[in-house]
């Protein structure tokens, strides 16, 4: 649950450090991780800073999932698991060898061919450790954000079409990754008759950006009249080509009929 300061007011600052030396949450944002499947509280391991790295992936070369677990004072941490998605009953999940110890900090690598078997998405990793009494803890988690999907190219337009090839067209729209995995937009590109031509991005620092690219007169002059579809692709920061947009330029340069001509 993402709990937000509605006044859009930034007041982060170096004052927030945790205590890891990193950036905490500012005034701006925090969250509340809330994980279902627990009836009661047992007095088992904490387990904290459960990292993904890298976080943001394509999932060449695989992650690596990565936490700390402490047992109670007098207690060592004696056994640990993990889970995807979906959380299981203690003792069900995937084994994760540690070795006895109050504080024990797990790596386990997730390989690219497990990977390459999930679809796009953001699956959740959960972690957990039993102390030397059996008690399992309560769970830490972090979310992988796996992307294969390319950014949408949509909101196309032409200006002016249609054309009869004399004055430079102007294609425009968007390239939006954010529901494709947020990344930023860093590339795009058009076809026109097996031509493909790089576009122009108004910025590269946003996962939705403004795209162009005008045709020249001279692109057109060598185009018979008619029906011309135009493909768009948008590229993210992963290197993902998303699904084309299309639109049709239509090319006129006949002038209009006179078929019946009547002399009074």
């Amino acid at each position: 649950f993402a709990l937000y300061n509605t006044t859009l007011m930034n007041h982060n600052s170096s004052a927030r450090l945790a205590t890891n030396g990193n950036l905490a949450f500012g005034g701006m944002m925090t969250f509340i991780n809330t994980i279902t499947g627990e009836p009661t509280w047992v007095p088992g391991p904490v387990t904290s800073s459960v990292l993904v790295s890298p976080s943001y992936t394509t999932g060449v070369g695989g992650v690596v999932l990565t936490a700390d677990i402490t047992a109670d004072a007098g207690r060592t941490v004696t056994a640990a698991e993990y889970f995807t998605d979906t959380l299981g009953t203690p003792g069900s999940g995937i084994p994760i060898a540690v070795t006895a110890a109050q504080q024990v900090a797990v790596s386990v690598p997730i390989a690219q061919a497990t990977l390459d078997t999930w679809p796009s998405g953001y699956p959740i990793f959960y972690v957990r450790g039993q102390d030397d009494l059996g008690n399992w803890g309560v769970p830490g988690a972090a979310v992988l954000n796996l992307d294969r999907v390319g950014p949408d190219s949509n909101t196309l337009n032409l200006s002016r079409d249609p054309t009869n090839g004399t004055v430079a067209v102007t294609l425009r729209g968007t390239g939006d990754d954010r529901w494709n995995g947020r990344g930023d937009v860093l590339d795009a590109r058009y076809t026109l008759a097996g031509v493909t031509t790089p576009m122009t991005l108004n910025r590269v620092d946003l996962p939705i950006v403004e795209i162009s690219a005008l045709i020249s007169t001279s692109v057109l002059s060598t185009l018979p009249e008619g029906l011309y579809p135009i493909t768009v692709e948008s590229q993210d920061e992963l290197g993902n080509w998303g699904a084309p947009g299309l639109i049709t330029l239509t090319l006129d340069t006949t002038g209009p009929d006179a078929p019946v001509v009547t002399l009074t």
